[in-house]
């Protein structure tokens, strides 16, 4: 986590080591994500506010989720109540 100074709000940074992208597919899933993630506007998915990279990792500085690795999350409990499931999108 760190503190943003354009946005004054505490953001969590995405690294990816650039030696584990072995293949061009690779790369270009990585940038895809950058892409999708620089068009996407809307409250429900989180907001990437800046990238960079230095010589060992690409890094994505993001909103926090609040409940975490959605998947995990999910994957944990098996199956999500609607009302939960509700609560998470907004």
């Amino acid at each position: 986590m760190v503190m943003h100074k354009l946005v004054m709000k505490v953001l969590a940074m995405k690294t990816i080591k650039k030696s584990l992208i072995t293949t061009s597919n690779l790369f270009d899933k990585v940038e895809t994500e950058i892409k999708i993630l620089q068009l996407l506007k809307h409250p429900s998915i989180i907001k990437l506010y800046d990238t960079f990279e230095n010589q060992d990792y690409f890094v994505l500085v993001t909103d926090i989720s609040e409940y975490g690795d959605l998947l995990k999350y999910v994957r944990k409990r098996r199956r999500l109540k609607e009302g939960l499931a509700k609560n998470m999108m907004v």
